[in-house]
């Protein structure tokens, strides 16, 4: 099971359309982004995005939480 983090708290992740990478971004889609992506390349794109999953390799990989600061400000 996924979990999702909103802006009301955690969650389970129900989401079924499916999501792109960012090359791959078209209006209204979800992104997968890696866990070492950068989130600066986003900026443009942004305003139109669904979604985005940021990917935690491992339990004590802690760079999806810094992407997510990041896309936040």
């Amino acid at each position: 099971m996924s979990v999702i983090v909103t802006d009301s708290g955690f969650g389970e992740d129900d989401w079924s359309d499916g999501f792109a990478a960012p090359e791959q971004a078209t209006p209204g889609v979800a992104l997968a982004l890696a866990s070492d992506a950068d989130p600066l390349a986003l900026r443009d794109m942004l305003d139109n995005v669904a979604m985005i999953r940021i990917d935690f390799p491992s339990f004590a990989d802690e760079r999806g939480f810094t992407i997510a600061r990041q896309l936040r400000l």
